[in-house]
């Protein structure tokens, strides 16, 4: 394992993000808004990642700032390697953003007494051994109120778990390019446009919503649905698309880098989705002052100012059941058929922002780590 790591002096200030995936997705988008905003505010970052993965490229290429070291292998003696990196470094903090990062640097951060080691949940996925946090890390960040209660309930302490939510840049679109990106999927200005952004996974719900699509022509609704992402359901998605004869109503656009613009374009969002841990795209949306259509499952119902512990008068959405066509077409024709409530939209709009922002997640992160920090010197 090669390392071009800069030694910074053991103190608060220098903090290791710690990764295994390879691929880009919602988890990824986090640490990097995280190193960014660390950096921000005069923290020093090192990454502990695959030095293949997307994250790490993306941080070579937009945060030269911060060195790496290759964390692709997982043998016993490249975890030991990986301990002896971060005794000379000297960081204060190993923040692992997935579980397997927690298995791997957790376990080579055992015994370095200064080192506090924050672990992260994404998602609404069953934790599979609480006693792993319990005996690697000091504290767990939850993205949502759903995943903390999901945790909670497979045996994570309660003293462990923190809700400090995902969050976002706030989306920034030039008007020209939403005119320009609604003038190239629609046949004519009559049409309306709905879009659903998220990987082709099940947990996304697409099926329900590729249905509701057929319901909505049948109703002689003339709107075009899109859905950008991609994953291991585009050949049974597309399958749904042909058998139900929707290829003039439905596309699958694959993976887009202009999602925002996406979601600005839309005459109403869908997200039908059957479980989720967050969902930023939602948050994006509201903060876009488009109307959504979606589920309540998982963090949701944080983003829609649902859960109580929002203490929001949400929903700012309209809210559907899970896997029920006949409801989502119905709101969705509702939401093309009428005037936008403006008021509804600004509500949306200002609790997504006040929510979901970056600076906010970070705030919260450093604010954690400094209170490790007063529980170690307190505990001395």
């Amino acid at each position: 394992m090669t390392s071009t790591a800069i030694p910074c002096p053991s103190s608060p200030a220098c903090v290791v993000l710690a990764s295994t995936q390879t691929t880009w997705g919602g988890g990824e988008a986090y640490l990097f808004a995280l190193a960014q905003g660390l950096l921000a505010r005069g923290v020093e970052v090192r990454l502990l990642a695959p030095s293949d993965g997307q994250l790490a490229q993306r941080m070579r290429d937009a945060l030269p700032e911060i060195s790496q070291c290759d964390a692709s292998r997982k043998s016993p003696a490249a975890i030991w390697r990986m301990r002896q990196w971060m005794k000379t470094l000297g960081p204060a903090v190993l923040h692992c953003n997935d579980s397997r990062s927690l298995s791997r640097m957790g376990l080579a951060a055992v015994g370095l007494k200064s080192l506090r080691v924050v672990s992260m949940r994404h998602t609404m996925f069953p934790i599979r051994s609480p006693a792993k946090y319990h005996r690697l890390s000091q504290k767990v960040i939850c993205v949502s109120h759903a995943v903390a209660d999901a945790c909670g309930a497979r045996g994570l302490s309660p003293a462990w778990a923190q809700v400090i939510h995902a969050a976002i840049d706030p989306p920034r679109v030039a008007a020209a390019d939403v005119e320009r990106l609604r003038n190239e999927l629609l046949g004519n200005d009559h049409q309306k446009l709905i879009v659903a952004v998220g990987n082709l996974f099940p947990c996304k719900g697409h099926s329900t919503l590729i249905d509701a699509a057929a319901l909505l022509r049948d109703k002689g609704c003339r709107a075009l649905t899109v859905i950008a992402g991609e994953g291991r359901q585009r050949e049974i998605l597309e399958q749904q698309i042909e058998t139900l004869g929707l290829a003039n109503e439905v596309r699958l656009l694959g993976f887009r880098d202009d999602a925002n613009t996406l979601l600005a374009a839309a005459d109403v969002i869908a997200h039908p989705a059957r479980d989720e841990g967050l969902c930023l795209t939602v948050a994006a949306a509201m903060m876009l002052k488009r109307p959504v259509v979606a589920t309540a499952v998982g963090g949701l119902s944080d983003v829609l100012g649902i859960e109580p512990r929002m203490q929001a008068d949400g929903p700012f959405a309209a809210v559907v059941p899970v896997d029920d066509e006949g409801q989502l077409a119905e709101q969705l024709y509702r939401q093309l058929d009428s005037p936008a409530d403006e008021q509804a939209l600004t509500r949306a709009q200002d609790f997504a922002l006040t929510r979901f922002t970056t600076p906010r997640m970070v705030d919260a992160t450093l604010a954690l780590y400094q209170n490790l920090f007063r529980q170690q010197r307190a505990a001395a």
